[in-house]
């Protein structure tokens, strides 16, 4: 079995998505975090004090970040692994 992560913007859009926020709008939040590879939304707020202005100034975006730092952590999705290996000491 194999579990794709959710990535921070792509929780955000998500998110967005579900509260019926306009793609635009969440698109340019999402946009606001940095490209650093495997960055956390916690960390993301650190480097871009942007955020906190968002917040403060729309309650929706505020829920739609609050929300996607409790989803952030949770897996996408799993499947099944494309490869194996079997090893036998009797002919299979």
């Amino acid at each position: 079995c194999t579990f794709e992560k959710r990535t921070t913007k792509g929780v955000i859009r998500d998110v967005g998505h579900a509260l019926n926020i306009p793609d635009g709008e969440v698109d340019r939040i999402a946009k606001m975090v940095p490209n650093i590879l495997n960055i956390t939304l916690e960390e993301a707020f650190e480097k871009k004090p942007r955020f906190a202005e968002e917040r403060k100034k729309n309650t929706q975006i505020d829920k739609m970040l609050l929300l996607s730092l409790t989803l952030e952590s949770l897996k996408k999705r799993s499947s099944i692994h494309a490869t194996g290996v079997v090893i036998s000491d009797t002919p299979l």
